[in-house]
């Protein structure tokens, strides 16, 4: 009678991992970028220094309909990102643009100051400076970084 209960739970338990499909990345980020800001587990600054950040996707949030905030990304609300370099070390940020293979010349890094406020990066050209952009830190975890700059929200990943 054990081993039949056994058997029992193994079929059944088989067949439920059969019968769930597979998360699809692509809707996965795009929940992601929609969604409210989510907890930040751990320290921002350690997590945000652990290596460069490459951009993935990217949307603009002042085009999403309020009928797709629970279903996948609609069509071209969510782009392909041109996949720059983001990395974070002590107060500065060093943005390394893509230069592609049709690229007619080499691309300069950009470098800029930054004060993490809560979930904001505050961006200034000298330590210190005025503030020259602000953007908000909308998910942040070991993985994964979403960053809001206002008129569009940056999916990003490490390379």
């Amino acid at each position: 009678m054990h081993k039949v209960l056994v058997l029992w739970l193994c079929v059944m338990g088989s067949w439920e991992v059969r019968a769930q499909e597979p998360e699809n990345p692509v809707d996965r980020v795009y929940q992601m970028l929609i969604a409210p800001p989510y907890p930040i587990e751990g320290s921002v600054i350690s997590l945000l220094e652990n290596g460069p950040w490459e951009a993935l996707a990217y949307l603009d949030p002042g085009r999403i309909p309020e009928t797709h905030a629970t279903q996948g990304p609609p069509g071209d609300l969510l782009q392909e990102a041109v996949p720059d370099l983001y990395h974070f070390s002590g107060g500065m940020l060093r943005l390394e643009p893509f230069s592609g293979a049709n690229s007619k010349g080499e691309s300069r890094p950009i470098e800029v100051y930054y004060t993490l406020v809560e979930r904001a990066l505050v961006l200034a050209s000298t330590p210190n400076g005025p503030e020259r952009d602000r953007w908000t830190i909308h998910y942040l975890n070991a993985h994964y970084l979403v960053l809001d700059m206002g008129d569009l929200r940056l999916f990003l990943t490490h390379p």
